[in-house]
């Protein structure tokens, strides 16, 4: 079983602050699209300009949004609910505009028509559908099973079923009509028909979660926090490098000289092609899963607090201040909530002064410090451009504070450091890891592997989210493994 789960505290990495790099217009809220009840794990921009979402665990249902004449703002038009389980994966229809496809944690894939009519549905993977992509009249899925399989778009029949790495598989389809393909083993694949015509080994430290392709390049994004730039024979041309937890997903904007990123550190970022330097870093109030781009240059994001939000540079389409103002708000309080859950990741008495600051020079843009004032502890962001370091919040509990464990058949009953809250999927549910600092990070990745019974090949990947969230871990095996 592929390790995917998200964490519910999974803020608890900093994210860089909003506005890292100026821009002559930076894009503000337009609008929130609120209508779901649990995360919205999928966004996508139709063909004909309509918008459409999608729930996460809880709320398998889609959202279809489309403008309203007036004001020229998305309203709620249909929800349709007929995968049994979440969805993880939207693509538009290139050929029929307006329609769409859906991929879910069910093992199925489907198409609907522009009025959200079911027309075929896709069986035969055996795990979760994670990445879809149309290709004339064709459709290509990525799945949990570690293939990636063609189909017929009409028909819905099965015409080749390919293994292309280990564990999830993600999809896009290259200029040429190629099949590029992300794995969980960290490489990338370019099939032409069945066959593997090119394969980049170690392409990314860790899974690779989302590819985006252009007439020109094509770009990855992974958990090891980073995205690449590639050309469309493979070969790296750049390495984006700036969030500071998994990397979900990536596309490249209407005019191709930027791309835009979602993350688990809580922001939708905006990246020069040129120079793969951050333009911008929208703070959310929880993990973004997913992003798109409006044909008018617009972004959209599908946010963990249940919101799918639309960004715009266009002053006339940009929402009230006031509603901007608080939106902003609300998402540095709540990470900066998130953030003081892992309360002893900042100990009073190793954070540095606030009189260290003015000769304390950050190591990169948008980097995250904090500094001690008082008898608080508060979050710093680097203004590269400006030499400065920006204030983002107080860290809510800097002190720290032990929390109590219930206790299982293999956590002991008592007080930790740590207890993470770890989404196992929607037939799982959460799986709690209890973790005090003193122990060994390793031993605990597998004593909690062993407890839900998944595969050991989970192992590092949960070791390094206890260390990234515990401040680094405390036993032998934290700096090394």
């Amino acid at each position: 079983q592929a390790f995917s789960a998200s964490i519910s505290a999974n803020c608890s990495a900093l994210p860089l602050c909003c506005g890292a790099r100026a821009m002559d217009v930076e894009y503000e809220l337009s609008q929130q699209l609120e209508g779901h009840d649990g995360p919205v794990r999928c966004c996508c921009v139709l063909g004909d300009g309509a918008l459409i979402t999608a729930g996460g665990k809880g709320d398998a249902q889609v959202i279809m949004w489309r403008q309203d004449d007036a004001q020229r703002r998305f309203v709620a038009h249909k929800k349709l609910s007929l995968h049994q389980d979440y969805i993880f994966a939207m693509a538009a229809s290139h050929s029929s505009p307006g329609g769409f496809y859906t991929g879910s944690s069910d093992s199925t894939a489907m198409r609907w028509d522009a009025e959200g009519n079911p027309v075929a549905q896709f069986l035969g993977h055996e795990k979760t559908v994670g990445s879809i992509a149309e290709r004339g009249s064709e459709v290509v899925t990525g799945s949990w099973d570690a293939t990636l399989r063609v189909w017929d778009a009409a028909s819905g029949s099965l015409k080749h079923s390919i293994e292309a790495g280990v564990h999830a598989i993600s999809v896009a389809i290259l200029p040429t009509g190629d099949i590029v393909a992300g794995s969980q083993d960290k490489s990338l694949r370019v099939f032409r028909g069945t066959e593997c015509v090119h394969r980049v080994d170690g392409a990314h430290g860790e899974i690779i979660k989302a590819i985006s392709t252009s007439s020109s390049n094509m770009v990855t994004a992974s958990n090891d926090n980073t995205l690449k730039m590639w050309s469309l024979d493979g070969s790296v041309m750049g390495t984006f490098e700036g969030h500071s937890s998994f990397v979900f997903d990536v596309a490249h904007t209407s005019d191709n000289d930027s791309i835009i990123s979602a993350s688990d550190d809580c922001t939708l970022k905006v990246w020069s092609l040129e120079n793969y330097s951050i333009k911008q870093s929208i703070l959310h109030g929880a993990t973004v899963w997913q992003c798109a781009v409006l044909p008018n240059g617009d972004l959209l994001s599908a946010c963990a607090d249940n919101v799918a939000r639309v960004w715009s540079r266009d002053p006339s389409r940009m929402a009230p201040e006031a509603e901007r103002q608080a939106q902003k708000e609300i998402a540095e309080q709540s990470v900066m909530a998130a953030y003081g859950k892992g309360s002893s990741s900042v100990p009073m008495e190793g954070t540095a002064d606030i009189s260290e600051m003015p000769s304390t020079i950050g190591k990169k843009n948008g980097e995250i410090k904090c500094f001690k004032e008082g008898g608080s502890v508060f979050a710093y962001s680097w203004n590269a451009g400006g030499r400065t370091w920006d204030k983002i919040g107080e860290v809510v509990g800097s002190q720290s504070q032990k929390k109590s464990y219930e206790g299982d058949p293999v956590f002991p009953k008592g007080e930790y450091d740590f207890i993470f809250d770890v989404d196992m999927g929607p037939s799982r549910g959460i799986g709690r890891l209890p973790y005090n600092r003193d122990q060994n990070p390793m031993a605990v990745a597998e004593s909690f592997c062993a407890r839900e019974q998944i595969h050991k090949s989970n192992i590092d990947e949960i070791r390094k989210f206890i260390i990234e969230n515990s401040g680094g871990g405390g036993g032998a095996s934290a700096a090394g493994g």
